[in-house]
Formats: C-alpha cells, sequence, structure tokens
C-alpha cells in the first residue's frame, strides 16, 4: 500500500487574513502550480 503525498500550507496570519488567500492564490497560479490539500492557520495577535 502506498501513501498519496499531500500538500499542506501551514500559515501564521496576523491582522490581515486576506494574505493566506493571496498566498494560496499565488501558489495556484504558479508555473508549477501548488494546491494545498489542507490549509492550517495560526492567528497572531499584534504585537505592541
Amino acid at each position: 500500500m502506498t501513501l498519496a503525498k499531500r500538500q499542506i500550507l501551514i500559515a501564521g496570519v496576523g491582522t490581515s487574513p486576506a494574505v493566506l488567500t493571496n498566498a494560496v492564490w499565488a501558489l495556484a497560479h504558479h508555473k508549477k502550480p501548488i494546491v494545498p490539500d489542507e490549509i492550517a492557520m495560526k492567528l497572531m495577535e499584534e504585537m505592541v
């Protein structure tokens, strides 16, 4: 039995989660597209 290779994007996101959307779009539209099977996102608080 062989296991399928999975693409997992792990991201730390601050006050602008739209950055994650832009990153996924850019990966999908690259010369060699990468479309993650799973996205793990950690929301980070702004450091003051």
